[in-house]
C-alpha cells in the first residue's frame, strides 16, 4: 500500500488494479477488524466499492482471509496421568 492506495490483482487478471483506502473503509482479517498494515502479499481478499467506473475506486470494505500454510502443523498429545495431585483430570473424553 502506498499513499492510501492498494494494488490488488484478481486471479483472472493479468495486471493489478489500484483501489483507494478511505477513512471509512472497513478492513477485516479472519472476521476481525484490522488495520491495512496487517495484510500480507498472497492474502485472499473480497472487496466492495460502489464506483465501478472510477480508475481507483474507494473501497467500502475489504474482507481478507489468509491461505493455510501447508508447511505448518502441530502434534497434540492428550495426557491424563499427572505427577501433581493439584492437576485435575480432564472432564471430557480425549479424541
Amino acid at each position: 500500500m502506498e499513499n492510501g492506495t492498494l494494488l490488488l490483482k484478481s486471479q483472472k487478471a493479468t495486471q493489478p488494479r489500484s483501489y483507494s483506502i478511505g477513512p471509512k473503509t472497513r478492513v477485516s482479517l479472519g472476521g476481525e477488524i484490522v488495520t491495512i498494515d496487517e495484510l500480507r502479499m498472497g492474502d485472499n481478499a473480497q472487496l466492495v466499492h460502489d464506483s465501478p467506473g472510477d480508475v481507483s475506486p474507494t473501497l467500502l470494505s475489504l474482507t481478507v482471509d489468509r491461505p493455510k500454510d501447508k508447511n505448518k502443523w502441530a502434534i497434540l498429545i492428550g495426557n491424563q496421568n499427572f505427577d501433581s495431585p493439584t492437576i485435575k483430570p480432564l472432564t471430557t473424553p480425549l479424541a
